[in-house]
């Protein structure tokens, strides 16, 4: 949104979805009658994506045959566009995303060690789900919302053994197994809008293993505490998250003594958002105003 490239083209492309004969189509496009089925012209993701953005999302799913070609692309800005005569080019930022660790890939020759390095000048590591359970009220507040809107979420409770139940959990399938868990449940809800461990899925119960925690020098493994946000029978979610988000600014007000602004940019939040947020949680005459 900062970038200058913020009201240029967005492309998206799931790599996992495309089907390997048609990969080279999808990204750098094909003249018509070039082969059997281009029955039009195909414009193709990366000179669509020229002046802005080309998200390849699932990025290690891609067949070697068009890592090559991804390589050349990156490194000149060329497009091989098939059958097309005459050269293309593109001016493009890329993003790539994958849940797939790429430098086992490599050492496996599933994925070209070139074009790895080339892709990764700036990573962003995202923590699977099971090593940041304190996020999970935000995300289920996050997918009840999604699931039954705004106004019938504020409805919704949750039962204290749920959250136990959620907290134990590994979660392997991490945000996705999270959401289809909480939609699954949403189907089943009674009119009395609370969450019970008996509208979770069968496969979600027998499925739950504690996360590996490290030993200490003991070689004991401390129990796994229930989240201080599982005390009560029923837990406003609402109050959770707003729990959650109070914490937050106060941390986000002592690493930036006071600075309102500052506090405002780290939260990536407007200054007005910001007073009001603090007027909600009665932290505005508690904040000094050193600005």
């Amino acid at each position: 949104q900062l970038s200058k490239r913020n009201d240029k083209p967005f492309i998206a492309v799931d790599c996992g979805s495309i089907p390997k004969e048609l990969a080279a189509s999808e990204f750098f496009g094909h003249v018509k009658g070039s082969f059997t089925g281009a029955l039009t012209d195909k414009t193709g993701a990366f000179v669509a994506a020229n002046g802005g953005t080309i998200f390849l999302d699932e990025i290690g799913e891609l067949p070697l045959s068009i890592q090559v070609k991804l390589l050349r692309v990156l490194e000149s800005g060329e497009i091989q566009k098939i059958a097309h005569r005459g050269r293309l080019y593109s001016d493009f930022r890329l993003i790539g995303a994958t849940n797939r660790t790429l430098p086992q890939m490599v050492r496996e020759g599933k994925f070209r060690e070139d074009l790895y390095h080339r892709l990764n000048v700036f990573e962003i590591y995202i923590p699977p789900l099971r090593e940041r359970l304190e996020d999970l009220p935000l995300l289920m507040r996050y997918f009840i919302e999604q699931s039954v809107g705004g106004t019938k979420a504020k409805e919704i409770r949750v039962d204290q053994e749920v959250y136990r139940l959620f907290n134990l959990h590994s979660w392997p399938g991490n945000i996705r197994e999270l959401k289809n868990v909480l939609t699954y449940a949403l189907y089943s809800i009674s009119e009395n809008n609370i969450l019970t461990k008996e509208l979770l899925p069968t496969r979600f119960i027998n499925a739950i293993q504690p996360p590996s925690l490290p030993q200490s020098h003991t070689d004991t493994v401390p129990a796994k505490t229930t989240p201080v946000w599982a005390n009560d029978i029923n837990v406003d979610l609402y109050e959770v998250t707003s729990d959650a988000e109070r914490n937050l600014i106060k941390q986000a007000l002592k690493k930036c003594r006071y600075n309102k602004s500052s506090v405002a940019k780290k939260l990536g939040i407007s200054r007005n958002k910001l007073y009001r947020k603090l007027h909600e949680y009665g932290l505005l005459e508690a904040s000094a105003d050193d600005e």
